[in-house]
C-alpha cells in the first residue's frame, strides 16, 4: 500500500512540538507520538485498533471455550 501524499500542514503534537505534516502520518521527533495530518484519520485509527482488539479478544474467548469444552471437562469428569 502507497503512502498517500498530502499538502503540507503544520500540525501541533501533543508535547507542544510543531511538525510539517505531508504524510497521512508521522512521527513526532521529540516524544515518538503519531502526529495526524487529518483528526479523522486519527479517528479512523483509533477505531480500526478498538476493532482489532475486539477481534483478538474474541477469538481467545472462542480458543479458551474450546479448552474447557473439548480438554478440561472431560478430563476432570475421568477423576
Amino acid at each position: 500500500m502507497a503512502i498517500e501524499e498530502r499538502p503540507p500542514k503544520d500540525v501541533q503534537c501533543q508535547c507542544g512540538n510543531i511538525l510539517r505534516v505531508e504524510r497521512v502520518r508521522d512521527w513526532c521527533t521529540q516524544c515518538g507520538r503519531a502526529v495526524y495530518h487529518d483528526p479523522k484519520d486519527q479517528r479512523r485509527h483509533k477505531i480500526n485498533n478498538i476493532y482489532m482488539m475486539a477481534l483478538v479478544l474474541a477469538a481467545f474467548t472462542v480458543l479458551g471455550w474450546i479448552f474447557i469444552e473439548m480438554i478440561a471437562s472431560p478430563m476432570l469428569r475421568l477423576q
